[in-house]
Formats: structure tokens, C-alpha cells, sequence
């Protein structure tokens, strides 16, 4: 719905002035995942034996890298010559060639050894992880430390060098034979408001209603309905008729309903008592701009007069709720009929609402149905997003962006993330699922459809001053939100899933809200202590 675009617009803006917070703060949990490079020195040669992978739990790998004493005199040499290239070093001109234990004594072995071990291990792993056919999330890390391997590193001499990393998870359906049949989600919801139905049904009367003649001299009363020619005037200072106002509520043969509020504050109380053949001059006054933004600016709250021929009076009578009314609406449908479509038209109304709740219990029974580990790379990220949309929080309720940078400590998130991992967990889990069902039927989100959402989010965006509109973030959320509404109608149209509504009353809903907003409240002082 807009509501739910506008808010997300809004969150979103908070959140990146949240995120910027954290980028200007020097946290290591917060730092950005380096991708793999991919220098231009020399490829591991041939004397180096080919680096093994192994798959280990939490969805990582360890990858050993075999490198030989030529190798690492190479890479060793190659490292100080780029050293030597972005360094001054006295007695040489900047690029010059400059020997090996020269930049050896000027910029350290340890800092010319990291770097070698670093593009080692980068053309290492980007050979073991293409015969592999694994995908890398987050950054590489050696296994003992960078300070154990500098210790262990001597040129001209081989190495192990054993690193780990993330990888994209793989997903495992539980039940091989039908993974995503037989899904049954509880959806909690309200009973079907009976008071909507009766006054949907007193709506169609109104849209029905019948006038019905009046007997000769029969005078207008409340609810009745006064047919005749209508002409505006503008009222001169001394009371009189001024100048006539044709374009303005007049006309010949017009259907004035006598009810209160329907007009203008006076002509509904001038025509009560008035009967056929009476012609009525009414003093009202135009309202004001705010109140009318279709009246012409010329009139607003200008005193009027409006000459009414009254040519008839009727009676306005509601039709009786029964069959011969339902016929009226369309042939051959009875009041039972009708009654029922308007019942089906307000539960469905009714069930719509229900759908985000429907997806969440789909996708938390999808979760339960796969096997997969979510690496903590990807939970880190989730988290930090999280995270930020919190301190997002902190900042629309008043507190000073000095307090929430001092709330950004490596302690503090690592107690939020260590917290917030099991609903990462599951909310990850669930997505690759729905991922794995989209991929495996051919579900695919138009474009053109993410291309509206999006535009209207900008515009959105742009109307409420948002500066730091991130399309790319949005869209790819957008294109996510879709496929898996997408997905779960897909499994509820197909008898995949069906959904096992529990009606509640609205005493009992309210008491779950109520119970709701304390567990929230709760989360929200907890969030705080471990943040403070």
C-alpha cells in the first residue's frame, strides 16, 4: 500500500544517514568486505603444486596453498619492486630500479612479506575456487593469523598457506520427493465485520433510492428531494441580486436533496416548507479556499443569493432489502445472492490484509523444510543493516547524532549481532528457498513492473527531500519483495501450501497487539543497553 512505500522511503532515508554514521566511524565489524583483487604480477608457476579445496561446516572452505621456494622468492622480489616503484628512497630516482635489499632496509621485510603473501594467496584462490565451481562471500582469511605466516615466510624457501573463507550457502530440501508440498501455515485474522456488510448493502439502497410523487401542496422536509431551476447571483451590499453567476451550482431541472451538510451552510434550511410552483431567493455565502479548492478564487466567501423554481417535491424512499431489489441491481439475482457477494467481497477485503502475514508463515515453513548454513559473512551484513535501521530508530525519536555515534562500539554490535543471528538465520534461510522454488518453476519478476515500483519510490523520495535516494539498493529489495510474493501465491494456487485461517475476536487480537507492543518495548530497552 502507499502508506507501507511512504514509510519504507522514510526508513530508508533515516537509515542512510544511520549508515553514514557508521562509515564515519573506525569499527572494524563495520568495514567493508574486500573483494578479491587481482594483481598484475606473475601467476603461481608451475613449480608451485595446485592449491586443494575442502568444504568445512558453516559454509566455508579451506583452501591450502602449496607455494615453492621459487615461488616465494618471486612473488617475494616482484612485491619490493612495486615498493620500490611508489617509494622514495634516497640516493634513487622514484621508479627507478632499485635492488631488492635496498627496499628491504628502507620499508621493512614484514610489510614487502605481506604484501607477496597477499597477492599469493589472491591468484591462489581465484585458481582454486574456479576448479572448484564454489562462490566466495566476504574476505579470505588466513588460518593462523598474517603474523604467524610473516614469521613463517622466508624467501626461496616453500610455505603452506592455509586460509578459509565463506562461501555462497547451498540449500538442501529435507524431503527430496515433493520438498514444498503439503505446506500448511496458521494465518491469524479477524472475524468478518458484519457491521461492513450491513452497511455495504445500506450503500447499495442509497445508490438505488427511488423518488416517489407527492400529493399537490405537499411542502419539503428533511430527506426529501426538490426538483427545479437553480441561478447564482452575487448578493450587492444592500441585499439585492447582483451580478448572475450561470456557471456556478446553477442549472434547469436539478435534483436538490434535502440533507444536512450536502450544500452550502443555508440553501438545504431555505428550501424546507417550500412546495411546488414556490421560487425561493436563498442567502448563503460561498466557502472559503480551503474548504472548496474548485470554486474560483474570485468567489471564496463571497455572500450569495440563489433564485430556486421549485417545480417538484418528492418523497426520496430506500428500496426494501428483498428480492425484487437484488433484480433491480441485475436481472435474475436474488437477495440471498447478493447479500452473499457482498459478504465475499468483504472477507476477501478482509483476507488481503492478511497476506504479509501469510508470506511470513509460508516462508517460516519453507525454512523448516531445507537444510543450509548461513555463512557470517551474510549474517553480518543483515545485521549491520539492521543495526543501522536501529540507530535510524534512535534518531526519528530525538537522540543526538553525538550519542548515537557513541552508541557505535565493535562490543556493542558484536552483542547485536550474536542476538539478532537466529532471525537472520531464518529470515536468510527462507529467502534462499523461495530463491531455490522461483528458479526451479520459472518465476520471474517483470521489469517493467520493478521499474514502476521503483519511479514511484523516487518520486516519493524526491517529494520528501531525500538527497541519498539509493536506486540500486531499492530496486534489488524491490525485485526480492516481489519474487517471493510472487513465489508463495504461486504455492497457494497450486495446492502447495494452504492456509489454515484462525479467526480471533477483535478482544483477542487486541490483547496479542497489546502483548505485541510490550514485547517491542522490551526489545527496544534491551537494543539500548546493549548499544549503551
Amino acid at each position: 500500500c502507499s502508506t507501507h512505500r511512504t514509510t519504507m522511503v522514510s526508513k530508508a532515508a533515516s537509515a542512510i544517514v544511520a549508515l553514514a554514521l557508521l562509515a564515519a566511524t573506525s569499527v572494524h565489524a563495520f568495514a567493508p568486505l574486500r573483494t578479491i583483487a587481482h594483481p598484475r604480477s606473475m601467476p603461481v608457476s608451475k613449480a608451485s603444486p595446485a592449491p586443494t579445496v575442502e568444504r568445512i561446516e558453516n559454509s566455508q572452505v579451506k583452501i591450502n596453498i602449496p607455494i615453492s621456494g621459487e615461488d616465494t622468492l618471486a612473488f617475494f622480489e616482484i612485491a619490493a619492486e612495486d615498493f620500490s616503484k611508489r617509494t622514495e628512497i634516497r640516493g634513487f630516482r622514484k621508479g627507478s630500479k632499485i635492488p631488492t635489499n635496498v627496499v628491504v632496509n628502507f620499508v621493512g621485510a614484514e610489510a614487502i612479506k605481506s604484501k607477496a603473501l597477499q597477492d599469493i594467496s589472491d591468484k591462489a584462490i581465484a585458481r582454486a575456487v574456479a576448479t572448484a565451481g564454489v562462490k566466495l562471500v566476504g574476505q579470505p582469511q588466513f588460518t593462523n593469523g598474517e603474523d604467524a605466516l610473516i614469521g613463517e615466510y622466508n624467501p626461496g624457501e616453500p610455505i603452506d598457506i592455509p586460509v578459509v573463507c565463506d562461501i555462497w550457502p547451498e540449500l538442501t530440501w529435507l524431503n527430496e520427493e515433493g520438498p514444498y508440498e503439503g505446506i500448511v501455515a496458521e494465518v491469524v485474522r479477524e472475524p468478518v465485520d458484519e457491521g461492513k456488510i450491513a452497511k455495504s448493502l445500506e450503500n447499495l439502497r442509497l445508490r438505488y433510492i427511488k423518488n416517489q410523487d407527492t400529493a399537490e401542496g405537499y411542502t419539503a422536509e428533511l430527506g426529501d428531494c426538490v426538483i427545479g431551476d437553480m441561478m447564482g447571483f452575487i448578493a450587492n451590499d444592500d441585499g439585492s441580486k447582483g451580478q448572475a453567476l450561470p456557471q456556478v451550482a446553477s442549472g434547469d431541472n436539478l435534483e436538490i436533496i434535502l440533507e444536512e451538510g450536502r450544500f452550502m451552510p443555508g440553501l438545504v434550511e431555505g428550501l424546507m416548507g417550500a412546495k411546488a410552483g414556490d421560487v425561493k431567493e436563498i442567502s448563503v455565502s460561498f466557502p472559503n479556499m480551503a474548504s472548496s479548492k474548485s470554486l474560483p478564487q474570485e468567489l471564496a466567501g463571497k455572500p450569495a443569493i440563489f433564485e430556486i423554481t421549485v417545480h417538484e417535491v418528492k418523497n426520496r424512499v430506500l428500496p426494501e432489502l428483498n428480492d425484487e431489489f437484488a433484480a433491480s441491481i441485475r436481472d435474475d439475482l436474488t437477495f440471498a445472492e447478493l447479500e452473499n457477494e457482498v459478504r465475499t467481497a468483504v472477507t476477501q477485503e478482509r483476507d488481503d490484509k492478511t497476506v504479509d502475514q501469510r508470506n511470513r508463515m509460508v516462508e517460516l515453513q519453507l525454512y523448516e523444510r531445507v537444510k543450509v548454513d548461513i555463512p557470517d559473512t551474510l549474517v553480518t551484513e543483515q545485521a549491520r543493516e539492521k543495526f543501522a535501521m536501529m540507530m535510524a530508530d534512535f534518531r526519528e525519536q530525538g537522540t543526538p547524532d553525538e550519542e548515537i555515534k557513541k552508541m557505535i562500539t565493535p562490543e556493542g554490535f558484536t552483542k547485536y549481532k550474536d542476538i539478532a543471528r537466529e532471525g537472520i538465520c531464518k529470515t536468510l534461510g527462507a529467502a534462499l528457498a523461495v530463491n531455490d522454488i522461483a528458479a526451479a518453476e520459472g518465476i520471474q519478476v517483470d521489469p517493467a513492473d520493478v521499474e514502476d515500483q521503483l519511479a514511484m519510490l523516487k518520486a516519493q523520495a524526491e517529494q520528501q527531500g531525500d538527497n541519498d535516494f539509493d536506486a540500486g539498493s531499492v530496486k534489488g529489495k524491490i525485485e526480492a519483495q516481489m519474487q517471493r510474493d510472487q513465489v508463495i501465491d504461486f504455492l497457494v494456487a497450486e495446492g502447495k501450501a494452504t492456509i489454515k485461517y484462525v479467526d480471533k475476536s477483535m478482544a483477542e487480537i487486541e490483547a496479542e497487539l497489546d502483548a505485541d507492543a510490550e514485547a517491542m518495548e522490551a526489545e527496544a530497552a534491551q537494543n539500548a543497553e546493549i548499544v549503551d
